[in-house]
């Protein structure tokens, strides 16, 4: 399904390289280092996969980081990370 205007889909491939796509249909369904999303209009991105399994803030790696920082210069970066205790959001409370 084609992404809003403002998205820009992004994968890595095991080799290194960098790919885009307006398109989310275009993008690999497993065989990659990492994915995500870039918003132009706010400048940020987020990482979504990272092996094939759904990225936490440990996996995040200054090597990762520098190759979306020169594909994708002046975004701050996200972790969509499922663990509770690092995405506060997602964190549930027993009441």
């Amino acid at each position: 399904m084609p992404t809003p205007k403002n998205e820009l889909c992004w994968w890595i491939e095991h080799n290194g390289s960098t790919n885009t796509a307006t398109d989310a249909r275009q993008v690999p369904k497993s065989g990659m280092l990492a994915m995500g999303k870039v918003y132009h209009d706010s400048k940020s991105g987020v990482i979504m996969l990272i092996n094939d399994a759904p990225a936490r803030m440990e996996l995040v790696t200054s090597q990762l980081l520098d190759v979306l920082h020169t594909r994708f210069p002046s975004t701050r970066w996200w972790v969509k990370d499922p663990t509770p205790a690092h995405n506060p959001s997602q964190t549930q409370t027993a009441s």
